[in-house]
């Protein structure tokens, strides 16, 4: 079923905003949430994505990172009953992410988009990789980091002993990006 596309949030943080002092990189998502609320956006910090009047979910990340993407995380149980991609924690938070990204040395935000990631393309890769992963657990896989055999995604336990975040690589991502702008490109042009 073909989902409805957001483009744009009225009111949403906007780049050169400042930033508050930080103890650590995760303030950054906390303080993003706090902000949006602020500006009137109904925020569900505990549901399957952060604003579910927009379907989408809020990344935040360093500029010049290279680390994986987090998407979120399933407990160990949780993974192996869940067969289908579709069925899982990490599926909705990988539709769209309003990602925003701040700059640690001038203390402010750099850049705003919004992915559209619900494009087949993307969303084949990625249950591709969400398949493989799961088969790795079931067959006793508790790594530390597990890469799924596509190289898109990873299942990161250092969080947790009985759960794994599922982080979308680095290079991935960008492979995300060029194909979420391309579409957009192809669009302006009737290609599509």
């Amino acid at each position: 079923m073909k989902q409805a596309r957001v483009s744009v949030i009225k009111d949403n943080i906007k780049k050169s905003t400042p930033i508050p002092e930080i103890r650590n990189d995760c303030d950054i998502g906390q303080w993003v949430d706090a902000e949006m609320m602020r500006k009137g956006h109904t925020i569900d910090p505990k549901g399957r994505v952060d604003l579910p009047e927009y379907n989408i979910d809020n990344k935040t990340r360093k500029k010049g990172s290279k680390a994986d993407h987090t998407v979120g995380s399933m407990t160990i149980p949780d993974i192996i009953d869940t067969p289908n991609f579709e069925d899982s924690g990490f599926y909705p938070k990988v539709q769209n992410q309003n990602q925003i990204t701040w700059d640690p040395i001038f203390k402010e935000v750099v850049d705003v988009k919004i992915v559209d990631m619900a494009i087949p393309d993307i969303q084949n890769r990625l249950k591709a990789a969400y398949e493989n992963l799961r088969a790795q657990v079931i067959e006793g896989n508790r790594a530390k980091t597990i890469t799924s055999s596509c190289g898109w995604a990873r299942l990161d336990g250092y969080n947790h002993n009985n759960s794994y975040r599922y982080r979308i690589t680095d290079t991935a991502m960008k492979q995300i990006l060029t194909i979420s702008a391309m579409r957009d490109s192809l669009k302006l042009f009737n290609f599509e």
